[in-house]
């Protein structure tokens, strides 16, 4: 999981060439905080990003999450 920044030069060099982006529906995450989600969530949109041989499975569990793509490459 990683912040959408498509204009810096990690997501340039390494996020456009991955195999699947997930574009998660819920930006403000939140994360377990002593047991608790109360709190403010994320402050910055996120996505998940996947590299790997097992695009289907990914693409069958994260889904419901968020819009996949999968990368085009030339």
């Amino acid at each position: 999981m990683i912040p959408v920044a498509t204009n810096t030069k990690h997501w340039k060099e390494f996020v456009f060439n991955s195999d699947i982006i997930c574009f998660l529906h819920d930006t403000r995450l939140k994360f377990l905080i002593d047991g608790s989600t109360n709190n403010k969530g994320s402050s910055m949109i996120c996505c998940l990003v996947y590299w790997g041989l097992r695009e289907t499975e990914f693409v069958k569990e994260f889904s419901e999450y968020g819009v996949c793509c999968k990368s085009v490459k030339p």
